[in-house]
């Protein structure tokens, strides 16, 4: 949703001017007045900006995650690794990057009156994350079955002991031609 309105902020803009005038309520005021405000309106599309830019990620790796008939699980835990990576670099962030840059430029409003917004975001999503997947029983499955993805087991020698592997049940007492494959 945020997406769509990054994309159509002045056409909802001048939706709700056009509303004002011909169906005027309390509602559609409270609206109209908020685009009218400078600084509302600067918030408005600063807020939406940093949503546009730090949300694409998010948005590709629930698409990753729900991905149907495919075989994804190895590579679980890689995928979950980065994203901790990038929130955890949010949580820190003193580089918007260039768009966001550009828009509080263009309205003469420092960064530094919208960093600790933007940082607080991160804390609230590496929060999520830490509760809900970082915590969760199967985790810890998600690395054990990177066993399965030829490009960790050749990242090091560490990776390739069977032996680290004994939450997957098969793996417990591994038989020698196992081992061997």
């Amino acid at each position: 949703m945020a997406f769509y309105i990054y994309q159509n902020l002045d056409y909802i803009h001048g939706f709700y001017n056009e509303e004002s005038k011909e169906n005027s309520t309390p509602m559609i005021e409270k609206v109209n007045s908020a685009f009218t405000d400078q600084q509302s309106n600067g918030r408005i599309k600063i807020y939406l900006t940093f949503i546009q830019e730090n949300a694409q990620q998010f948005v590709a790796d629930l698409d990753f995650f729900q991905q149907e008939n495919k075989p994804i699980f190895p590579f679980i835990e890689q995928r979950l690794q980065q994203l901790e990576a990038r929130i955890t670099m949010g949580k820190s962030m003193i580089n918007v990057g260039p768009t966001i840059d550009t828009v509080l430029q263009k309205l003469n409003s420092p960064l530094s009156s919208f960093c600790l917004v933007f940082q607080q975001a991160y804390y609230a999503a590496y929060k999520k994350l830490e509760d809900h997947v970082l915590q969760h029983p199967a985790h810890s499955l998600f690395r054990a079955v990177q066993v399965f993805d030829p490009h960790f087991l050749s990242l090091t020698t560490a990776n390739q002991d069977i032996y680290s592997y004994q939450i997957i049940r098969e793996l417990v007492n591994p038989s020698a031609s196992l081992i061997q494959e």
